[in-house]
């Protein structure tokens, strides 16, 4: 008898934890968005990341961007899918069968190279074929390569990691030194918001937005928003990169940047993601004055 109570004291104590377990999930899941608010608030400062610049607001009146917006001024050189067939050439093209996955190249070119990537390693492609292996590349401290783009003709920008997505970096490398930049250890979704590329009119000033960190507010679907806009040139002066400053997302994330004599104008969403529930802000403006 001692023995019958004593389990039944067990199961109603486990279910009692398994209740609890299950309250505190609930729990977690409908309060995100409020406990993720409560952090965009408290972490709504910018970085200026350079003393050669000042970081201006700009009142200016207009309505929400569309949910799809994307800048005419965009100009990103990004790897393309493409299929190797039985002759030797490539078909524009992403796999589609198991079958098709060993065939399966990402091509990428531009004025200063022309590479293919896959399964971790890098070939010149030129003519429309694959060349040699990129000596040095597989010395490199990744093995894979979710994404591969193009920052000029002498920068590859790509998102790389060792076998962990968690552990992803995003990295400036120079083309054929193989050279390595980090400019950030917690890159956001490169998938979801890749980062930005504009060049100037006269081709002499490049800049590229990148994006880190990630608010979250919900599971699945649109439910995140990078926590910084990070704002990086290349020109004469800085033929390396420089990154000028972070936005905060309370200050709206970067989806456009127009140049001008002395600096940049950019425009950032600072709209919550679809899963809060929110209704979409207006656009915030800033001016980027470059002083030296």
């Amino acid at each position: 008898m001692i023995t019958f109570f004593k389990w039944i004291g067990i199961i109603f104590v486990s279910m009692l934890l398994l209740y609890a377990v299950i309250m505190f999930f609930i729990f977690m899941i409908f309060n995100e968005a409020p406990r993720t608010e409560r952090r965009v608030k408290k972490e709504f400062k910018n970085t200026i990341l350079t003393a050669q610049v000042t970081l201006n607001e700009i009142e200016i009146q207009a309505p929400p961007l569309d949910y799809f917006y994307e800048s005419e001024n965009l100009a990103r050189i990004e790897a393309q899918e493409y299929l190797l067939e039985s002759d030797g050439s490539f078909t524009k093209d992403r796999a589609v069968y198991d079958e098709d996955i060993s065939r399966e190249y990402s091509i990428l070119s531009t004025d200063g190279f022309s590479l293919a990537y896959k399964s971790g390693a890098l070939y010149d492609f030129k003519n429309d074929r694959i060349g040699d292996e990129v000596q040095g590349w597989n010395g490199l401290p990744f093995n894979t390569v979710p994404y591969l783009a193009a920052i000029n003709s002498k920068y590859l920008l790509i998102k790389a990691h060792e076998g962990d997505p968690h552990k992803s970096q995003l990295l400036q490398v120079s083309y054929p030194e193989l050279k390595i930049i980090t400019l950030t250890t917690d890159p956001y979704y490169t998938f979801d918001r890749a980062p930005l590329r504009f060049e100037s009119a006269d081709k002499t000033t490049i800049v590229i937005v990148y994006f880190e960190g990630a608010y979250s507010y919900a599971y699945g679907g649109d439910s995140s928003r990078p926590e910084r806009s990070i704002v990086r040139i290349f020109n004469e002066k800085n033929p390396e990169g420089l990154d000028l400053v972070a936005l905060s997302f309370a200050s709206g994330t970067v989806v456009d940047v127009a140049f001008e004599d002395n600096g940049l104008f950019l425009t950032a969403d600072p709209s919550r993601p679809a899963q809060s529930d929110k209704p979409r802000l207006a656009p915030r403006f800033w001016r980027i004055t470059i002083t030296d």
